[in-house]
């Protein structure tokens, strides 16, 4: 059945009916999938993928970065020479800024920058590009040769520095005597050497007693005691085998935006890097306070990924730390959750959406009206 409209001013006018209900319909249909997570975002249309060449010692890999916003490695990947002296490892959803570079190169160094600090440089690696950022950190591990240290040196005393241009910045490192590896935190790349600090010299030998009266023939020695060594409870000298050292880094939290009272994953690698195996109890920090806790026993040179999840009300900025590992949150209330990067927001769909309608509704009546002229 067609409807009769008795004049062409009563078809334009249902016409225009019809579309502002068709505007009314799109912006509802719009709201209804902001809210329910499936609007379309720029993100899902648009990636653009970067491939990295990076070139170790005696070998060569890729890295795979991705971004709508920023170039994010998104998978852990761990680099490492042929002959295991240097190792990286990227956590997951690193952001990866190589200055515009394409490539990574990491060298030998054979003539580390020397100054007069009272330090010796063991070995030491070239990075570039230099001044490269990522974040999180980078774990860094270098192997040490015990024969290249110097006399006197102890290998507890070993830590990472890297090279300013001016002068040797010492990180946090943690050593591991059995693998002989010292680990460290980077965010950049420049130079980075395993150094120590320069043994003092030996004092000098006392003189030697001027000899004593020589010894009646009549007179007997008194007998020597050697005293025992002392041992523990279980039967050990007390130069026991070092204690258990734990490593923590990678740490990340997933998602970094939430709503009240949704999940947020927080996860950390722990890593013993001691001679023996140990246990302790790892305590996760909201805002200063202990949120969670979790007991691990690694043995020596094992590795694991420890993870929590919390759940907030309040919104807020959450502050997150675990073994001086730190990262952050936030709540947001439901009428104040932002889209992430690269998304259509809700106001932005429902402009284009009610722009795009009442641009063919205008062309549509100039239409109708120049027809009607022309009648």
């Amino acid at each position: 059945m067609r409807y009769q409209y008795s004049s062409r001013s009563q078809l334009t006018v249902c016409f225009l009916k019809r579309a502002f209900l068709l505007t009314i319909l799109c912006l509802c249909t719009a709201l209804a999938l902001h809210l329910s997570g499936a609007a379309p975002t720029c993100a899902d249309n648009y990636s653009e993928s970067l491939t990295v060449t990076v070139s170790m010692p005696g070998n060569t890999d890729n890295m795979t970065l991705t971004t709508p916003v920023h170039w994010v490695l998104a998978s852990e990947k761990e680099l490492e020479s042929v002959d295991g002296k240097i190792r990286l490892r990227f956590s997951p959803n690193t952001e990866v800024d190589l200055k515009g570079q394409k490539a990574i190169t990491v060298a030998a160094e054979p003539d580390p920058p020397s100054v007069s600090d009272n330090c010796t440089t063991v070995c030491a690696y070239n990075l570039t590009p230099n001044g490269a950022t990522f974040s999180p950190a980078v774990l860094i591990s270098l192997n040490y040769d015990v024969y290249s240290l110097p006399a006197g040196a102890s290998e507890s005393s070993l830590f990472i520095a890297w090279w300013t241009g001016a002068s040797w910045q010492k990180t946090a490192s943690s050593v591991n005597p059995l693998g002989k590896t010292v680990s460290a935190q980077i965010t950049h790349f420049s130079i980075f050497a395993v150094r120590c600090p320069t043994p003092a010299a030996p004092a000098p030998a006392p003189p030697s007693p001027a000899p004593g009266p020589a010894p009646s023939p009549w007179s007997i020695p008194s007998p020597s005691v050697t005293p025992a060594a002392t041992t523990n409870t279980a039967g050990q000298s007390d130069k026991s085998k070092s204690a258990a050292s734990f490593i923590f880094s990678d740490l990340s939290v997933s998602p970094t935006v939430a709503g009240p009272g949704e999940p947020v994953e927080i996860t950390v690698r722990a890593v013993n890097g001691g001679s023996s195996e140990g246990s302790r109890s790892v305590a996760l920090l909201i805002n200063g306070k202990n949120a969670a806790q979790s007991d691990i026993a690694l043995p020596a040179g094992k590795s694991q990924v420890l993870s929590f999840t919390v759940r907030e009300s309040d919104p807020g900025d959450y502050a997150v730390k675990i073994e001086g590992q730190s990262g952050s949150f936030k709540i947001h209330t439901l009428a104040t959750m932002p889209s992430p990067p690269g998304e259509l927001s809700l106001p932005v769909i429902a402009v284009i959406a009610a722009g795009g309608l009442m641009a063919i509704i205008v062309a549509l009546t100039l239409i109708f009206k120049k027809k009607q002229r022309r009648a």
